[in-house]
């Protein structure tokens, strides 16, 4: 997943809970705490990018810059994709655990 999309995620995820709550905002802090990393992440990201582009004497707006940007961002959907397929699948309900009375065979 990317940072654009985790951080989308936690946001709806903390706003969902702002509304399910009211005025108990304390019970959104986790949310509220995990969406302003998710934020923070991307816009480091965002910069990161804007720097290396840079590096290499593109400036924003110039096509060399445009294609810059979108060369990294493909090369980072690639890598978490690549990263994301490697991982073992978790299964909450126990369906690959032998021991669970929700085990399949």
């Amino acid at each position: 997943m990317q940072a654009r999309d985790r951080y989308v995620q936690s946001l709806n995820d903390y706003r969902a809970c702002l509304a399910a709550n009211g005025a108990n905002t304390q019970a959104c802090e986790g949310k509220r705490v995990l969406m302003e990393t998710d934020e923070h992440v991307l816009n480091s990201a965002a910069n990161d990018a804007n720097a290396k582009c840079q590096s290499y004497g593109a400036k924003p707006g110039d096509p060399a810059y445009v294609q810059c940007r979108a060369q990294l961002d493909a090369a980072a959907t690639q890598a978490s994709a690549t990263y994301s397929a490697s991982q073992p699948r978790y299964d909450p309900l126990g369906h690959d655990d032998p021991a669970s009375p929700w085990y399949r065979r």
